[in-house]
């Protein structure tokens, strides 16, 4: 019985991506605004704690509850 013999050959194909430069966006983010970006950037990435979804609060009423409480303390201000 002759002997037969199997090779595998194995062909890779290499794909060259494109380069994109890189695009820089600079964005103002006021002073009080910061220290929480940071606190939640800490804790999605290095504590790996994300919040459960979909919110209870959404940003709409965050926001109106934020503009509301501003245009009242303008008003006590005058």
């Amino acid at each position: 019985m002759p002997l037969r013999y199997h090779f595998l050959v194995a062909v890779y194909q290499v794909v060259e991506e494109p380069i994109l430069p890189k695009i820089e966006v600079n964005i103002k983010i006021p002073e009080t605004l910061k220290p929480v970006l940071i606190d939640d950037w800490d804790f999605v990435n290095r504590q790996k704690m994300l919040v459960q979804l979909p919110a209870e609060r959404n940003i709409d009423v965050i926001l109106n509850e934020y503009y509301e409480a501003k245009v009242a303390k303008d008003k006590e201000s005058r």
